[in-house]
């Protein structure tokens, strides 16, 4: 590491959130966004849960692979 780098804990820079399971009837294969799982794209759906650049962490079989989603 840098010795002119601080040392700060990652909660102090973002936010991290547990995502929200896609319920069946709004899936959809040719849907106009990407549902992602930590794995990256899953499924596809015409509504969004959020609407900026983020960075999926995955946290399970996955831990440690990134996505970042337009």
């Amino acid at each position: 590491m840098n010795k002119h780098w601080s040392r700060i804990k990652l909660g102090d820079v973002i936010k991290l959130e547990y995502g929200k399971p896609l319920p069946k009837e709004k899936r959809k294969p040719d849907g106009q966004y990407s549902v992602y799982g930590a794995n990256g794209e899953k499924n596809r759906t015409d509504e969004f849960f959020y609407d900026k650049k983020s960075i999926i962490v995955g946290r399970k079989g996955s831990a440690g692979e990134v996505t970042l989603t337009e």
